[in-house]
């Protein structure tokens, strides 16, 4: 190769090493660029976030929280003409109906009438539910006093302050009793005079017109001494 055609290469190359040169410091230049603008945006997106997201999150409500109850339950006794027999706790202001629902509602031949059914209860009230055969045989004036009593305070179960001597009390005595008027405390004296003081208090069962639903209401209110 002559000299002219060496020094032909050597331009050729330089001029190839300048340009390969001039083309990787353009590329790697925009590369960094779209680096920088990359970085740019990242940022710019993060800022957002952060401006769009509240300052603290509120705790939800907690919708099924127990509200305590401001009274406590109120325990009854029911028995007599009930389908389940029992004590029954119910909430604070329940009605005498209330408390028969619990113990399943009247038996077949219950007497539906006897107790005042809207009246409240009070806790350690008994609730006697007769049947029409036990309260059939009572006065207007023995259903009207013994349905009251039966209905408010303990249904006939101690209602009275001191308990009543069925051996000695006298008719004005006997009548203070649930269920008791004039005609039930004059067989009574009248039992009294013709057979003489009574043993036991189940004995006034024998007195006429004094049944097991009578003596269910007073027998916590008398003694036979």
């Amino acid at each position: 190769m002559d000299k002219r055609k060496r020094i032909k290469v050597v331009v050729a190359g330089c001029f190839l090493l300048v340009c390969g040169t001039v083309w990787l410091g353009m590329h790697g230049k925009n590369r960094q660029m779209r680096e920088i603008v990359q970085v740019k945006q990242e940022e710019q997106s993060n800022n957002e976030e952060m401006q769009t997201q509240p300052l603290f999150t509120p705790e939800p409500e907690n919708e099924t929280a127990e509200t305590v109850p401001t009274e406590p339950m109120r325990y009854v006794h029911v028995c007599g003409a009930v389908e389940n027999e029992g004590v029954y706790g119910l909430p604070a202001g329940s009605r005498v109906i209330d408390g028969i629902k619990a113990a399943g509602g009247f038996c077949e031949g219950a007497d539906t009438a006897y107790h005042n059914l809207a009246a409240v209860l009070t806790d350690g009230q008994k609730v006697y539910v007769p049947t029409t055969e036990e309260t059939k045989a009572l006065s207007v004036e023995e259903r009207v006093k013994g349905n009251d009593t039966a209905s408010h305070g303990e249904a006939g179960a101690g209602a009275q302050k001191r308990p009543v001597n069925i051996n000695t009390a006298d008719t004005e005595e006997l009548m203070t009793l649930s269920g008791v008027g004039k005609s039930k405390a004059e067989a009574i004296l009248r039992y009294r005079e013709k057979v003489g003081p009574f043993q036991k208090i189940e004995e006034i069962k024998n007195v006429s017109g004094i049944g097991d639903a009578m003596f269910e209401q007073i027998k916590d209110s008398i003694v036979a001494e």
